[in-house]
């Protein structure tokens, strides 16, 4: 359930590439898919046993390096909720939510606005699931770029100010 959480805005993101250029269409899309990963977080949240620890887990092998003498250099594909992070990634959908219908009067370049918004989305769920430093490394990264664009493009008065400040810091 947690990949679909995190993969489900990227994949609807990277679709939309392939998508003719409708300002309602995208709208659309990013509408359904942040309340789609809002469902799937009340289903996550449904399941939850407060009396455990980590839930949902995922763990697949994601990079092993054999650095002869000193071992291996290790990294897994492993998400999981807590106690903690839950209620972050609930409230990152519910605000992903707010964002994308606040986004509607959006105009300029509608489908890089929403792909980009859909990515960052993913990337958000992305670092509050990690269990592993390097993946949530990976995400919390991946997400300034598309924050770097968005702010960028179609942030206020002193927005390329304001991007390049973001991404430095």
């Amino acid at each position: 359930m947690l990949s679909l959480l995190i993969f489900l805005p990227i994949a609807v993101a990277l679709l939309s590439f392939f998508i003719p250029s409708q300002a309602r269409v995208f709208r659309a899309l990013t509408i359904g898919t942040t309340v789609a990963q809002l469902i799937i977080t009340i289903l996550i949240w449904k399941q939850f046993d407060s009396a455990g620890s980590f839930q949902q887990i995922e763990k697949l092998p994601w990079i092993n390096i054999e650095i002869g003498d000193w071992g291996n250099f290790t990294s897994w594909y492993w998400l999981g909720v807590d106690g903690l992070s839950l209620p972050m990634i609930f409230l990152s959908a519910l605000v992903m939510v707010i964002a994308a219908l606040s986004s509607w009067n959006i105009s300029q370049n509608t489908k890089g606005y929403h792909i980009l918004f859909l990515i960052l989305n993913g990337a958000i769920m992305g670092t509050f699931a990690a269990m592993d430093t390097l993946l949530f490394f990976v995400f919390f990264e991946f997400m300034l770029i598309p924050m770097y664009f968005l702010i960028g493009i179609w942030g206020g008065p002193n927005r390329e100010y304001a991007s390049i400040k973001f991404l430095l810091y």
